[in-house]
């Protein structure tokens, strides 16, 4: 049991607060991945050297932005992550 006493029947659903603002020639992505592969996406995003940046807040959504040109790449790299089942994309910007 967490420590505020509540079952995780009695909690609401963790709803994403992350605003990512875009400036000129960044695409964004949007995606849901479980708590515990959090991190393991985080590692394996960052092997690609400026590929992308990381948002996460907690509630299950990450948004990612990346270059324009770069947009092909990470989501060549995503479906392959999703065929592996760690991520779910929610939409692309």
């Amino acid at each position: 049991m967490p420590l505020d006493g509540t079952s995780p029947a009695d909690r609401q659903p963790r709803v994403s607060r992350a605003a990512v603002i875009l400036g000129r020639g960044l695409a964004v992505r949007r995606l849901r991945v479980a708590d515990r592969d959090t991190v393991y996406l985080r590692s394996v995003l960052e092997a690609y050297d400026g590929l992308t940046c990381f948002y996460g807040d907690g509630s299950g959504t990450v948004t990612l932005t990346t270059p324009e040109g770069r947009a092909h790449e990470l989501d060549g790299l995503l479906e392959d992550l999703r065929r592996e089942g760690l991520v779910l994309v929610d939409g692309a910007g």
